[in-house]
């Protein structure tokens, strides 16, 4: 590792740095990157699109990209980007917030009498899609120092990689563009009656087509998706590019399934199912047979296992106790074969031997930490989420009621 070089060479490597941005040139030898092809879960393995590119690139390089990235923000946060609806990339922000913004925006709308309806959109090929010319147009309307501009447009020039396939590297070829935009975005609007919200959806749609043209960013629009969080049918379609987008039942955002009545019964069904997955490829190190020491087992747990049971449960955890317990019974499963535990063993007590909370602690302590943290996070569109008065039973769906059980 590089903290560990002699104090010498660390000198020397900070030399290194400083020239970077005094030429503004980002050396040419740290622009190539080794990609590792991992195939899609379900997908067909002899199609190229089915595989998803992993970029490694070299510890310098990466440090160098830390270095840029560290003076970028510092002016990026002077003229206030990105947005505070752009949850990606955000220090202190995650999926969960989001996702958290989401669905209380949903239920503040329900208290409201208002129904929510929502398109998702699906960028294609986001990340590299958006040319170097657009990128570089954003940074000089945005005022950035001459020298942050120079850089990322030399990090950004002749860049290269290579393709690893059974540990056989290709010969490096061109990577022509590279993009700043998240490919995951919601378009949510509401309204007391369809006609409202359709109307307000398909006019911000239009204005979007508009921008993604001009911007030459390209849309997987049968990849589109819309939902109406109601039991209201025969709501009018919104058109993307001429295509009408479907109005579906549930939608998967970030990792977790919503549903019409934000229910979360299909993101349990479909955590139940990930998690058996894993569980089936563990299984060998964790069964009853195996040599694997105790404490090795609920460290696979822990790490690898309960956070699919957990991802993004402060937002979900108000579900319904039924759907709740279907998770219970794959944790208790789990650690019944971890500890190789006879019929007459209680659950609870093989938890407190291994110093394992229950499911329902854990992600209770979770959503406490998570809840307590919004406080010190400066984006007004979560400052903006309201705290509950009344009783349990009328906020019962609200996420933050989780603490309160």
């Amino acid at each position: 590792m590089l903290k560990n070089l002699p104090l010498k060479i660390l000198l020397k490597l900070a030399n290194l740095f400083n020239y970077m941005f005094k030429l503004n040139y980002f050396p040419q030898c740290w622009k190539t990157a080794r990609i590792l092809p991992i195939l899609k879960p379900g997908k067909d393995p002899t199609k190229p699109i089915s595989y998803k590119p992993i970029s490694l690139l070299s510890t310098l390089s990466k440090l160098g990209e830390k270095l840029i990235l560290t003076r970028y923000l510092k002016h990026a946060r002077k003229i206030k980007i990105p947005i505070p609806q752009q949850f990606g990339f955000t220090p202190k922000l995650s999926t969960t917030h989001h996702l958290l913004r989401v669905v209380e925006y949903i239920l503040e709308g329900k208290s409201s009498k208002l129904i929510t309806a929502a398109i998702f959109i699906d960028m294609a090929k986001a990340f590299d899609k958006v040319s170097t010319q657009g990128l570089i147009h954003k940074l000089i309307s945005y005022n950035f120092p001459h020298y942050i501009i120079a850089i990322i447009y030399s990090y950004l020039q002749d860049r290269h990689f290579t393709v690893s396939v059974n540990n056989t590297d290709s010969t490096p070829r061109k990577n022509i563009t590279l993009s700043q935009y998240a490919d995951d975005t919601a378009i949510i609007a509401q309204g007391k009656n369809p006609q409202e919200f359709v109307s307000s959806l398909q006019k911000y749609v239009l204005k979007l087509e508009t921008w993604l043209t001009s911007w030459k960013i390209q849309l997987n629009v049968d990849k589109t998706e819309a939902i109406v969080f109601s039991k209201i049918s025969n709501c009018p379609v919104v058109n993307l590019f001429g295509t009408p987008i479907p109005w579906k039942n549930e939608v998967k955002y970030l990792g977790v399934t919503l549903d019409r009545s934000l229910t979360f019964k299909s993101h349990i069904e479909r955590t139940r199912d990930k998690f058996n997955d894993s569980f089936r490829r563990q299984y060998s190190l964790i069964c009853r047979n195996s040599r694997l020491s105790l404490n090795n087992k609920v460290l696979i747990y822990s790490a690898y296992l309960r956070p699919i049971l957990a991802y993004a449960s402060p937002v979900w955890a108000c579900t319904a106790k039924t759907h709740h317990h279907k998770l219970v019974v794959l944790e208790n499963k789990t650690i019944r074969m971890i500890t190789n535990a006879r019929w007459y063993h209680r659950n609870i007590d093989l938890r407190l031997a291994l110093k394992i909370p229950s499911l329902k602690e854990f992600i209770q302590n979770l959503a406490r930490k998570f809840f307590n943290n919004i406080q010190n996070i400066d984006n007004n569109t979560l400052q903006r989420i309201p705290y509950y008065v009344g009783s349990l039973r009328i906020n019962s769906k609200r996420p933050i009621s989780i603490l309160l059980k």
